[in-house]
């Protein structure tokens, strides 16, 4: 999973797939939430790997990880809490569009 995610295009094109759509904002935002991620803690990457990039069902995941499901839930929520922060951060400092 960390190696994967050394490769943040791959992330990016796996997680938005290739819709066509590729304006300069959305392949910004595309990249940093690539880049993000691997800024998670391990057991929020994991959640995030599990339940976004793989579709796995939240129940699975948790039997997956070994953990509850509101272990996952938990660790889901404080990853989105997490990178809306950082986002709006990069949103302030002008590294992304508003």
């Amino acid at each position: 999973w960390n190696a994967h995610l050394s490769d943040p295009d791959k992330v990016a094109s796996e997680t938005y797939g290739g819709n066509g759509d590729n304006t300069p904002a959305r392949e910004r935002y595309r990249r940093f939430a690539a880049n993000a991620i691997r800024f998670l803690p391990p057991g929020q990457q994991e959640a995030v790997r599990l339940y976004y990039l793989e579709g796995i069902k939240m129940p699975e995941a948790a039997k997956i990880l070994g953990v509850s499901r509101s272990t996952v839930s938990r660790r889901l929520a404080a990853a989105r809490k997490t990178l809306r922060e950082l986002a709006r951060f990069c949103t302030d400092s002008g590294f992304l569009p508003p």
